[in-house]
């Protein structure tokens, strides 16, 4: 079962999650039953290994990591795979795989731009 990983950076801010956890929701409802879990690469938790852990444990067998960055930064280019390896490592047999950055997209952008052109 394909499982979706989706990964921000983090901050101290607790309230900066609250836009990560509605794009899971909305990716819930969008597909009932999917497999999806938040994940951040620093100062937040869930860690990636702990939210790779919950979707192994609920039956994942391929986890796919979406990274919600806008460009192809350190952390897309060096600690993502490395992350991707180390999720391998802990849980053999688990297929992992990185997407590009959501920022490559261009519906992404599109859906961007539109924002950015609303009336005010």
């Amino acid at each position: 079962m394909k499982a979706l990983l989706l990964l921000a950076h983090g901050s101290r801010d607790p309230a900066w999650t609250a836009p990560f956890d509605r794009l899971r929701a909305k990716v819930l409802a969008r597909q009932p039953g999917a497999l999806a879990e938040s994940a951040y690469l620093e100062h937040t938790d869930p860690t990636v290994a702990v939210a790779a852990a919950r979707l192994a444990e609920r039956g994942a067998t391929e986890i796919e990591m979406i990274p919600l960055f806008l460009g192809p930064g350190g952390h897309v280019r060096s600690d993502l795979p490395r992350l991707a390896e180390e999720i391998r490592s802990a849980h053999p047999g688990l297929q992992v795989s990185v997407a590009a950055p959501i920022g490559e997209a261009d519906t992404v952008l599109d859906a961007i731009a539109e924002y950015c052109l609303r009336p005010a």
